[in-house]
């Protein structure tokens, strides 16, 4: 009966333990899912930023617009 006992908190200790670092992992996902989404905006936006400042260098340096 003891050793009964014994398996059963011994199964509540693993079942305990694996939710704890299921969750712990799924924290770790979500926090490098959203730093990778926010790295990868911050890229997108600087390279949209280049983009538009040389179409306008292009734009203000082509003769068929000057004033």
């Amino acid at each position: 009966q003891d050793v009964d006992e014994y398996i059963g908190q011994t199964k509540d200790k693993i079942c305990d333990t694996l939710v704890h670092f299921g969750r712990k992992g799924l924290n770790v996902a979500a926090t490098a899912a959203v730093m990778a989404a926010t790295k990868g905006q911050g890229v997108l936006s600087d390279k949209l930023r280049s983009f538009s400042m040389q179409d306008l260098s292009a734009y203000q340096s082509d003769p068929a617009h000057a004033d």
